[in-house]
């Protein structure tokens, strides 16, 4: 063999030791990538649906207020809610 071949062979081998050290650590993730994306996009329904409801209940504190003549902070006051919730 000549020095480039025994270079380029001895290369490869300290590629695959990387390799293998490398999917050693990723064994060790706590969770894959897919998972996280996952999680993220499951936490991330949560939130919407969270804003989406307290928008709805913002509506309706408001509406009760109207009717009854309230300050809608005290239509928070009477659902024991605070206003910035």
């Amino acid at each position: 063999m000549d020095r480039l071949t025994t270079a380029l062979e001895q290369h490869v081998r300290v590629l695959q030791l990387q390799i293998l050290q490398l999917q050693d650590e990723i064994s060790v993730l706590p969770m894959t990538p897919a998972a996280a994306n996952a999680q993220l996009k499951a936490q991330l329904d949560l939130i919407h649906a969270y804003n989406r409801a307290r928008d709805d209940t913002q509506k309706l504190f408001g509406l009760i207020a109207e009717k009854t003549g309230e300050t809608v902070a005290s239509v928070y006051e009477r659902y024991q809610m605070k206003f910035d919730d």
